[in-house]
């Protein structure tokens, strides 16, 4: 369906994870529960409401997304993203094939992120049980 969620979303605040892999270990990939992932990037939504759904892109669209973190274009946790023609289900938000659309590239309101200078290490864990 178009989505579970109630009110339809036109967009959504990229967020790029890095998941981290452990050797000799199975790193589950969300949208294929089980299967190994594709790298280490997984890239989300935030939603309005404040819950996060995976992005299910193509490796072309994987790329572009990865190209424009990288020039600066999208600034994860600020950079909105089109979803108005995606397909939004419960577990994922799955972009048309082609061009990832960037809805505007200024500040999001509501978000209040602490402007840094330099190199600022932290380190973020989720965990997932199979029990």
């Amino acid at each position: 369906g178009r989505s579970l969620r109630g009110a339809e979303e036109e967009s959504c605040v990229i967020e790029e994870v890095a998941l981290l892999r452990i050797p000799d270990q199975v790193l589950s990939d969300p949208l294929h529960p089980g299967e190994d992932i594709d790298g280490d990037i997984v890239f989300e939504c935030l939603n309005s409401d404040g819950t996060t759904t995976v992005l299910d892109i193509d490796k072309d669209q994987k790329i572009a997304l990865e190209g424009m973190v990288r020039d600066g274009s999208v600034v994860p946790g600020e950079t909105a993203l089109d979803i108005s023609k995606a397909t939004i289900t419960q577990d994922r938000i799955s972009l048309p094939h082609g061009k990832v659309n960037v809805k505007h590239t200024a500040r999001v309101p509501g978000r209040s992120l602490s402007a840094t200078t330099g190199t600022k290490r932290f380190l973020a864990v989720k965990c997932q049980s199979h029990r």
